[in-house]
């Protein structure tokens, strides 16, 4: 609570709810993205690597926060090895792109995958300068 204007607006309404939370709800909220942990780890397995927008909407052109995360948040809560590329430009000039998830301990097939999208892929981006 002392430092808590250390931190913005939803990051402080997140650590609230969380110190909020009982034991009971925890528990069966651990249980329940272990579930969901092994059932994408299985869907993960069935190709070399899954393919994803990295997010739903354009990039925030005022950049004052990193936009709506719900791609990415699902694969970094189950542990599995991911990577984003650009792909190309916004109308804002800011890069937008895919992004890349691989079965466990897969991480050199990962980047291998990456590296041969972004030979094929051949974007040149250049910096929103002044924007």
């Amino acid at each position: 609570e002392k430092q808590a204007q250390d931190y913005r607006p939803k990051l402080r309404e997140m650590l609230r709810q969380g110190l909020a939370t009982d034991a009971t709800t925890y528990s069966k909220a651990l249980e329940r993205r272990l579930r969901f942990s092994a059932d994408m780890r299985l869907l993960a397995e069935q190709a070399d690597v899954l393919l994803t927008p990295s997010t739903p909407t354009a990039p925030l052109a005022d950049l004052t926060n990193t936009g709506d995360t719900r791609f990415q948040g699902p694969w970094t809560s189950c542990g599995l090895p991911t990577i984003t590329l650009p792909t190309g430009l916004a109308e804002s000039g800011l890069p937008v792109g895919i992004q890349l998830i691989a079965p466990p301990f897969e991480e050199a097939r990962l980047l291998a995958i990456a590296r041969w999208c972004e030979k094929v892929i051949d974007v040149q981006l250049t910096p929103p300068m002044g924007k």
